[in-house]
Formats: C-alpha cells, sequence, structure tokens
C-alpha cells in the first residue's frame, strides 16, 4: 500500500465503473455465478473508490484482500463488517471464476447485489461528507 494525492476524475471513474458492474450483475439471464462475480466487481471497486478517496493505493500480489483488509480500517472501521462479508464473497467467487461452476446460489447473489446497493449509497453520503471536492 501507498499514500498519493486522490483525483476527481479517478474517483469519478471509479464510481462510473462500479455502476456499471452492479447494473450488468442484475441483468436478466445471467447466470448466478456471473451475476455474483458483477456484484463482487463492483464491491471491489467501490472499495477502491474509498481508499484512493483517503490518499491511499493497494499494489501487489493478494490485492483484493488487501483492499477489503484495508476498507475495514478506514473511515473508523465504518465498514468493518462489510469488509469481512466482502472477504468471504472473495473466497466464493475465486472458486467460481478459478474452480467450479455453480458456486453461487441465487439467494447468495442478490444478497450480495443488496449488499453493494447499499454499499454504494453509503460511500456517496460519505465522500458528501468527508470529500466533497472528490465529488
Amino acid at each position: 500500500m501507498s499514500e498519493s494525492k486522490p483525483d476527481r476524475s479517478e474517483i469519478q471513474r471509479l464510481l462510473a465503473v462500479a455502476a456499471r458492474e452492479l447494473r450488468d450483475a442484475g441483468v436478466e439471464g445471467l447466470s448466478t455465478d456471473g451475476s455474483f462475480e458483477h456484484a463482487y466487481g463492483a464491491a471491489l471497486t467501490l472499495s477502491t473508490a474509498v481508499i484512493r478517496a483517503e490518499g491511499e493505493r493497494v499494489h501487489g500480489p493478494d490485492h483484493h484482500r488487501k483492499t477489503f483488509e484495508l476498507l475495514g480500517s478506514l473511515a473508523d472501521g465504518r465498514w468493518s463488517d462489510l469488509s469481512d462479508y466482502f472477504q468471504h464473497c472473495r473466497t466464493r467467487r475465486n472458486r467460481a471464476v478459478y474452480d467450479v461452476a455453480g458456486v453461487a446460489s441465487e439467494g447468495e447473489a442478490r444478497e450480495l447485489r443488496e449488499q453493494v446497493e447499499n454499499f454504494r449509497a453509503d460511500v456517496d453520503r460519505w465522500l458528501a461528507e468527508s470529500h466533497p471536492e472528490l465529488r
């Protein structure tokens, strides 16, 4: 992890990618694994936006795990429980992508989408409160 000054255009690009991933996660007819993976991508990208807004950057191997760990420690632990949930989703996503088809159930994919939608709204509120210059 390293520090670097956050940039409004970078944060806006990350938020747009997260919004696209959430839309893609809800596409009708998509496999449950596909829906789960898109929602996971949105969670990772939103987490990255938070990290960048705080002037941090995660690099290197195992960056998904490190991203969710760092998320849990930022903003006075605001997202510590959610970061634990995202870590759990990370291991399920890895199995779905690399090992076995059909890992995520419809319920798990729906729950992740809902959690990420709520996270997205909370990130928007947090940015307005803590980093209005990046909105």
